[in-house]
């Protein structure tokens, strides 16, 4: 009996420890199903929020993208170069379109602009004891001149002239007859070269040679052109840096057209207008560089402002002594200032009364006295039909003749080095 008792409870406690494995059994298998759920929701990509880090776009990567994709070239480069390549601007066809090989080898960029006070000015500075420029004024515009011009002349003491082309012969003839002394300088003047383009070599030099042979008897001095870089193209060319190598070309060849034909003619680079940061005549001086070296001479053009009640610029680097600057980069070529003046009615600024024009005019002359390079200097201009000219002329139409004529003519003057 206590065997059976015992086989009983043995039987018992077997069932009860065979459950209690059971129950431990599934909970662990339920643990690791729990674990096995909670993993894959937390890494799979599909169930990646919204709002989580995105995948980083091209403007996150770690080379930024350049605003401007344009590389300026150097500013010592040999060879001047257009100033933006990136997007190409539409082209006149009457202005030439700029490549490599049309540029000379030699050509430096375009230089920057120097100071007014540079180590050159000599304003303040005593006047010499002699003199290498030659008191001048440029001539009436005109095909003959009037009775009181030739009087002007006289009284002022003009010793160079400035002429146009389109003058008679007979006026060179008169004029050097009454002063034996008298120089002048011949702009050879077409009226094909305008805003419209240019002529040929070949056609200016046709209609030049026979100009320059009626007035040999008189003339030395040749001036091809005239203001080319004019930002307005009123001279067959333009301020671009374009215009300037095909007039390079151009004069080049005038020029061994014309001295083949008058070797005994001395040729000039025309002036170009000026100021720089309108013109841009110091681009053009880099450009025309090869043309300029085998000119006989160089033209400058000197043009200043006087404001009421502000100071004159007469005496900046960039107007009144621009060719200080020409000087520096052509320090072997002579300097023929063919034009120069007071000009605030170009500018919109209120006139300067004709007694300040006649001391300002006084004040530059004696300052050019200090530069022996400068061969002659003409204040612009004695007299013209145009009424555009009115404020600049010496005398008026009607018969007076301005302060400056009287003016000049009892300034100091230096003996002149002849």
């Amino acid at each position: 009996m206590k065997k059976i008792s015992l086989l009983i409870v043995l039987a018992i406690t077997s069932l009860i420890f065979l459950a209690a494995c059971q129950r431990a059994i599934s909970s662990n298998v339920d643990a690791v199903k729990t674990s096995t759920s909670t993993a894959t929701s937390v890494d799979s990509p599909t169930d990646m929020p919204v709002t989580s880090t995105p995948t980083p776009s091209p403007t996150d990567t770690l080379i930024p993208t350049p605003t401007n994709t344009f590389t300026p070239a150097p500013t010592n480069t040999p060879i001047p170069v257009a100033t933006d390549t990136s997007t190409p601007t539409e082209t006149s066809t009457s202005v030439p379109t700029r490549t490599a090989t049309e540029i000379p080898l030699e050509i430096t960029p375009s230089p920057q602009p120097v100071e007014s006070n540079s180590e050159e000015n000599t304003v303040g500075e005593p006047a010499p004891s002699s003199r290498t420029v030659r008191i001048g004024l440029h001539g009436r515009n005109d095909v003959f001149f009037q009775e009181l011009d030739y009087q002007l002349i006289r009284e002022a003491k003009i010793e160079t002239l400035k002429m146009m082309s389109l003058t008679d012969p007979s006026v060179f003839a008169r004029i050097k007859q009454e002063n034996p002394d008298i120089e002048f300088i011949v702009r050879l003047y077409d009226d094909r070269i305008n805003a419209d383009g240019h002529p040929t070599p070949q056609e200016y030099a046709s209609k030049m040679i026979p100009v320059m042979q009626n007035l040999q008897p008189y003339v030395v001095k040749f001036e091809i052109g005239n203001e080319p870089n004019h930002v307005h193209r009123y001279e067959g060319w333009g301020s671009e840096d374009a215009d300037a190598v095909d007039f390079n070309r151009w004069f080049l060849e005038v020029y061994d057209l014309l001295k083949s034909t008058h070797p005994w003619a001395e040729l000039g680079f025309p002036a170009l207008a000026t100021p720089n940061s309108y013109h841009r005549d110091r681009a053009w001086l880099a450009f025309t560089r090869e043309a300029i070296n085998r000119a006989d001479w160089l033209g400058v053009h000197c043009y200043w402002q006087a404001p009421p009640n502000e100071a004159s610029t007469m005496f900046d680097g960039e107007r009144g002594l621009c060719f200080q600057y020409y000087h520096q980069q052509f320090p072997d070529k002579p300097l023929e200032i063919t034009e120069f003046d007071n000009d605030n009615v170009i500018w919109d600024i209120p006139a300067n009364s004709p007694e300040e024009i006649a001391q300002q005019y006084v004040t530059y002359y004696q300052e050019l006295y200090k530069y022996p390079y400068i061969r002659s200097a003409s204040s612009f201009i004695m007299s013209s039909p145009d009424s555009r000219w009115d404020y600049f002329a010496w005398r008026t139409e009607t018969g007076g003749f301005k302060p400056v004529v009287s003016e000049i003519a009892n300034m100091p003057r230096p003996e002149l080095a002849r």
